[in-house]
């Protein structure tokens, strides 16, 4: 699905223990590993609803890829929900991205910095993170169609647990 196609994520984002179960659950079950990134993100905030990332994409070859985005600001752990997201602007100017942000009435609010991989099979991703800030944690992200997403984490909790 293509940046302008994405207005709605539906998920479960829980913190987990470790990864390993959920590495061995998507190889086990066939889901490709679609990508493995360093990633330094940005959030801003301006007092409603959403809020605006900056997000700095290394990837395995070297290569850096900038991106901006807008999403609403609702944390549902463990909790099926749609949430609003813009597409992705590639920038090669942070600064001029931070401007954006700025005019917009955005401030900086917080940094986090992770490794993620990303696993795929027909309409499901699975995002294992491993975060070293704002501390130290692995997060577990499932997201698909709300149909497909709601039954592989069913099967999670009944054969890893969460």
């Amino acid at each position: 699905m293509n940046g302008a196609q994405k207005l709605k994520e539906y998920g479960h984002c829980v913190e987990v223990k470790s990864l390993e179960p959920y590495v061995k659950y998507c190889e086990k079950n066939n889901y490709q590993l679609y990508g493995k990134i360093k990633q330094v993100r940005v959030i801003y905030k301006r007092g409603d609803k959403t809020i605006g990332r900056i997000t700095v994409n290394t990837l395995p070859s070297g290569k850096v890829i900038r991106q901006l985005d807008f999403k609403e600001d609702i944390l549902g752990y463990g909790i099926p929900g749609g949430i609003k997201e813009s597409g992705k602007l590639e920038f090669l100017d942070t600064a001029a991205a931070e401007t954006v942000l700025d005019f917009l009435g955005y401030r900086k609010s917080s940094t986090i910095v992770r490794e993620r991989s990303v696993y795929k099979k027909g309409n499901v991703a699975f995002e294992l993170d491993a975060f070293e800030e704002p501390r130290k944690m692995f997060v577990l992200t499932l997201e698909g169609t709300r149909e497909d997403a709601r039954a592989v984490y069913k099967e999670l909790v009944s054969t890893i647990g969460l």
